[in-house]
């Protein structure tokens, strides 16, 4: 590091985007009145479970219980309450005596599992968000193409994140509290409208490298055709004939260049009416 420091500089910080959000997750391990398991938490504190995920200090009770989310744990141990707007996992004392004989010092064991979890919510997110704010810079229909392939691997890896069924359906009503399923058919739109608008620029790209092309064989053509044509039919006609053969050289090859350009005048003519 300090030799590449030394050449290169200071390593440039990443660039944040529109994708990244503030969004708490709160383990909530001794709290008073605490309930042997996670359903009577939730009957007890329901409603201030309910402001935390809704990030309100202040909230009606019974609006409170509204809002908070079902348990996605099966088990009675925690409850977990993932929204849009942060995770709540709620620990039972049944589930602290559980967890007695591996406790860590600081509680990790009782956090860092979790964490993961809704890491990998974030960054599944994150990974469709920033699609979508880069789909508009894909230039070419090979990177569309691509783009789609990658979030068809992407879904299959957060299908395939944990051989746990309830883990699964955490990751996945997560990802609907979320909003993901509605960014995925955002974005296919919006890969959709790119891939047409590339196709657009690459057709007229192409068309315009074969109208380049054609002028350039068309003037390539030009002293054939003065040779072969021009002249021949210049002699049999009864036109002023030039003593300097120079001359005669390039009004033929004038000539002909003129009528290469009367072709691909009506080629063109041609092909955009038949268009329209």
């Amino acid at each position: 590091m300090g030799l590449r420091f030394l050449v290169w500089g200071q390593v440039p910080p990443p660039s944040v985007g529109e994708f990244w959000s503030g969004r708490p997750h709160i383990h909530l391990v001794r709290f008073r009145n605490q309930g042997k398991t996670a359903a009577e938490n939730e009957l007890r504190h329901g409603a201030d479970f309910g402001r935390i995920v809704c990030r309100v200090p202040i909230l009606d009770e019974a609006q409170a219980r509204r809002t908070l989310p079902t348990n996605a744990r099966m088990f009675q141990d925690y409850g977990a309450y993932v929204t849009s707007a942060t995770s709540l996992w709620v620990w039972s004392t049944d589930g602290l005596s559980a967890q007695a004989g591996s406790m860590d010092p600081n509680r990790g064991n009782l956090i860092y599992e979790r964490q993961v979890l809704v890491e990998i919510l974030e960054y599944g997110y994150m990974l469709h968000r920033s699609l979508y704010h880069r789909v508009e810079k894909f230039a070419t229909t090979a990177e569309v193409i691509s783009v789609r392939r990658q979030i068809v691997q992407m879904q299959r890896m957060m299908r395939e994140a944990s051989h746990s069924g309830e883990i699964r359906d955490l990751l996945e009503n997560g990802w609907k509290e979320m909003a993901l399923p509605s960014l995925i058919s955002e974005i296919d739109a919006g890969l959709r409208l790119r891939e047409s608008e590339t196709q657009s620029i690459e057709a007229l790209r192409s068309t315009r490298v074969g109208w380049a092309l054609t002028v350039v064989f068309g003037f390539v053509a030009v002293p054939t055709l003065a040779d072969q044509v021009v002249i021949p039919i210049w002699k049999l006609t009864p036109f002023h004939q030039f003593v300097d053969p120079s001359w005669t050289t390039l009004t033929s090859e004038g000539i002909a260049a003129l009528i290469v350009l009367l072709f691909l005048w009506l080629t063109l003519h041609f092909v955009s009416s038949s268009k329209t």
